[in-house]
């Protein structure tokens, strides 16, 4: 089975990767043959593991409701399972047994239903009722005749002991249920009224046609219908969305084939640009006054009721074209909802004027990936210098500076606001964070932009070191490091400008006056974000923060173990080694448990750092053998790389783990050791 999920990991990754690339056909009236397929792929592979922990989620809190312990919860993608103690009647074990399969029904009939009854996308609802299928199929069918297959484990599959002859009542409950929903379902996929659903739902067939009204084309009349609209060129590149409104506002305003030509060229390659596009040219032909007022009270209905994306798009930018006031909170609102940003700041710039008094507007008040939307969009727009300045200022949010620093250096002309004289001090600031921002993604990687990617580098870095020679804190220190990892491997500035700046850096690092602000910052960090800042602060002067890590090991979260033992970096043996053991024991059994406590992350860092010692590693060894799945695996790995005499001092209890363990995975890794 562990090979198997293997396998099917391998294919969610894969489907992961089509997603990536093709999720937009997941989102198309129409879907094509390859979105029909990336549906089926994202049914089974993506989700089907959230479903069978919750299966095993549902053994666990039936465990607790009937008093037992859960030991432990074994989790592999695409199976598991849940080991318990305690005394349970045969009752209290069928109930245990029975919940798990409870869940995967519910899941099943529940995907099904909403499949059937809500109306998505034509691949969308295919993804919920394939998903639905495949769990009822697989807890009804497979799963049952596995358990007949596999009789060396008959007694600890569920359907063994929901069938057990100890309880043949509760065996009789199960076998009238089991035998209902098979044949629920079966009749379900016969009827000809459920195929005929399904196949509307999944868009096989296509939807009745609305006879349009007087002067009007079909698609406006089949748009507030529910009707498919006809789908834009899939290899367009999409516009920016406020250039669709722009488009439109002008095509009400003036139906000259000037305006009518700006039009084609926006909306032909948007979903709500085709939209838009025939049902204006229904509202022209038919006249602008009443046409347009029902027009303009259809799309605050449709808002108001809709969920689908395309119809709120729709909606919104049906809105924007009027520029009515009242309207400006229902554009407020849906601006912080990422996929509606952009549409909603083009309905919002088209009633206060401009785009950017309605970017200034939203920018404090937008959050997460609305956002980095808001500010890509202000950025593309050539910014006026006062909004650009403000974009420096306000633009970036912690979590999301990566996705947010390149647009913001490069548009908001970052290295023009560095040369104003005299330098607004805040500024400069905000300045600094960015280009370390953009320093640290060069130097660590990754799909965001970089300081390698910001054409005017060199001189915003020359600009910024200029501005603040005269700058002696923690903060400083920690830019100037990243300054200097960037400078090492930047490969786009000038082999000249590059050595210039290193040398400028690497003198401003090497001032004596930093001693004193890292040993402030050391003795005084007391949040996870000091603490960082002093031990990158500590690592650009060449300063061992050795003593201060081992004062904040008790103190500590688990999330900064990693870092802490990484600072501490310790040799592989001696006192050193030891010390650094010692610490770990005391972090993760404090004085006084026989067992260590759930730090997973804890024993599992220190293990990594002590592989390779051990005798000062071998009391973490014992601690982690008696831990969750992940520590007994973890110290099964280490044990693999000592020699055959350090490992002989804890055999005992390696061949304890390859006899009884209840984990298949921790068995199997452990009779390898014994046997190697």
């Amino acid at each position: 089975m562990t090979l198997l999920s293997l396998l099917y990991a391998a294919g969610a990754l894969y489907t992961l990767w089509q997603l990536a690339r093709g999720w937009r056909g997941l989102l198309a009236e129409r879907p094509t043959p390859e979105a029909r397929n990336l549906a089926g792929l994202v049914a089974f592979l993506l989700l089907t593991p959230p479903a069978v922990y919750l299966h095993e989620l549902g053994h666990a809190l039936a465990v607790r409701l009937v008093g037992g312990q859960v030991r432990e919860i074994g989790y592999f993608l695409y199976w598991g399972y849940t080991a318990y103690s305690g005394r349970l009647t045969p009752e209290q074990q069928w109930l245990v047994a029975a919940a798990g399969p409870l869940v995967s029904l519910l899941l099943g009939w529940g995907a099904l239903g909403l499949g059937l009854s809500w109306r998505l996308r034509p691949a969308l609802n295919q993804v919920l009722l394939l998903f639905g299928l495949i769990q009822l199929l697989q807890i009804l069918l497979f799963y049952p005749l596995l358990t007949l297959a596999n009789l060396g484990d008959l007694l600890g599959s569920d359907f063994a002991v929901l069938y057990s002859p100890r309880t043949p009542v509760l065996a009789a409950v199960a076998g009238v249920v089991h035998l209902a929903s098979l044949g629920m379902l079966f009749l379900g996929l016969r009827l000809p009224a459920v195929r005929r659903r399904y196949e509307q739902q999944i868009g096989s067939e296509p939807l009745a046609e609305v006879p349009p009204a007087p002067g009007e084309q079909t698609v406006y009349a089949r748009v507030f219908t529910g009707a498919p609209v006809p789908e834009p060129d899939p290899e367009a590149p999409p516009p920016d969305q406020t250039a669709i409104i722009s488009a439109a506002c002008q095509l009400l305003s003036d139906a000259s084939p000037a305006a009518r030509q700006q039009a084609d060229a926006a909306f032909s390659r948007d979903y709500f640009g085709v939209a838009l596009r025939q049902t204006l040219e229904a509202v022209l032909a038919a006249g602008r006054g009443q046409r347009a007022a029902t027009l303009y009270y259809q799309a605050r209905a449709l808002l108001r009721e809709t969920e689908a994306v395309g119809s709120a798009r729709y909606a919104l930018a049906l809105l924007g074209l009027f520029g009515v006031p009242r309207d400006r909170e229902l554009f407020e609102r849906f601006a912080t909802v990422p996929v509606f940003t952009r549409v909603a700041t083009g309905g919002l710039a088209s009633i206060v004027g401009s785009l950017e008094t309605a970017g200034e507007q939203l920018l404090p008040r937008l959050h997460g990936l609305a956002r980095v939307e808001l500010v890509e969009l202000l950025a593309a727009s050539a910014p006026s210098l006062p909004l650009a300045r403000r974009l420096v200022r306000e633009g970036l949010e912690p979590g999301y500076e990566e996705q947010l620093a390149l647009a913001i250096a490069r548009e908001a002309r970052l290295a023009e606001i560095l040369a104003e004289q005299p330098p607004d001090a805040t500024l400069v600031d905000r300045a600094g964070v960015l280009l370390a921002t953009l320093a640290t993604t060069a130097v660590h990687g990754g799909p965001a932009g970089t300081l390698n990617d910001y054409a005017e580098a060199g001189l915003a870095l020359t600009r910024y070191l200029a501005a603040t020679a005269d700058r002696w804190d923690l903060p400083q220190l920690v830019r100037l490091a990243a300054f200097a990892a960037f400078l090492r491997e930047a490969t786009r500035l000038s082999t000249a400008e590059r050595e210039q700046l290193l040398a400028e850096v690497d003198r401003r690092l090497a001032d004596p006056r930093w001693q004193g602000v890292v040993e402030a910052a050391l003795a005084t960090a007391s949040t996870a974000e000091q603490r960082a800042a002093a031990l990158a602060a500590a690592r650009a002067i060449g300063r061992s923060p050795r003593e201060e890590v081992y004062r904040w090991l008790p103190l500590v979260g688990d999330d900064e173990l990693s870092t802490l033992f990484a600072a501490l970096d310790p040799p592989g043996t001696g006192e050193e080694a030891a010390r650094f053991a010692a610490a770990a024991v005391a972090r993760v059994q404090p004085a006084g448990e026989a067992t260590p406590p759930a730090c997973e992350l804890a024993l599992n860092v220190a293990l990594e750092a002590l592989a390779r010692a051990p005798a000062a590693a071998l009391p973490l060894v014992r601690l982690a053998l008696q831990g969750t799945v992940r520590n007994r695996s973890k110290a099964l790995a280490v044990l693999a790389s000592w020699p055959a005499e350090a490992r002989a001092l804890v055999q005992a209890e390696v061949r304890t783990l390859a006899e009884h363990d209840p984990a298949p995975s921790v068995r199997l890794r452990a009779r390898d050791l014994l046997a190697s």
